[in-house]
């Protein structure tokens, strides 16, 4: 028997995407944090962050709003990681890309630097952000949060990255000495 019926073809609704998703969310373990706030704060519109999220890519977030971003090589930048986390720093959210552990600093506090193989993302710039589930060992593009994106103010500071950065840098050069 052919059912030619409209009523027998499968019906999507518009919440169906958002549904899927959330089930999506639930079976990774995600407890349905998205951190609106810091969204806002960073200058970016939470709809199309969340948006992008939802359809699996990394979200478009200005820096120097409510952040600064301090990209470091991956060798340094894991072993200041590993540096602040032992000294007990604070720290706030840390991502790892690729070619990077980028650190989110206060704005301007890192703005000065001058250092190997280190850049600042401020004001005009943007960072490329995976959902906040995307903690290692699941990343996206490459990329995924190394310390949690929490929806709360926290940044590491940047006179204790650059310490920690300086260590790992002398400590990798095997001199004592920065490159």
């Amino acid at each position: 028997m052919i059912m030619t019926s409209e009523a027998a073809l499968p019906r999507r609704t518009p919440g169906d995407r958002v549904r899927r998703a959330q089930l999506n969310d639930a079976a990774s373990g995600f407890d349905g944090f998205a951190p609106i706030s810091w969204i806002k704060r960073s200058g970016a519109i939470a709809s199309e962050v969340l948006l992008a999220w939802q359809d699996g890519k990394l979200a478009e977030v200005p820096a120097g709003n409510a952040w600064d971003a301090v990209r470091l090589p991956p060798g340094t930048g894991s072993a200041a990681f590993q540096q602040l986390r032992a000294s007990g720093s604070p720290l706030g959210p840390v991502l790892k890309t690729p070619d990077a552990f980028v650190f989110l600093v206060p704005v301007g506090a890192a703005s000065d630097w001058n250092l190997p193989g280190v850049s600042v993302l401020g004001r005009g710039e943007t960072l490329r952000v995976p959902h906040p589930v995307m903690t290692g060992p699941h990343e996206r593009d490459g990329c995924s949060w190394h310390h949690a994106l929490r929806d709360d103010d926290a940044l590491t500071d940047a006179d204790d990255l650059y310490g920690a950065y300086i260590g790992a840098a002398s400590f990798m050069d095997g001199t004592g000495a920065l490159g």
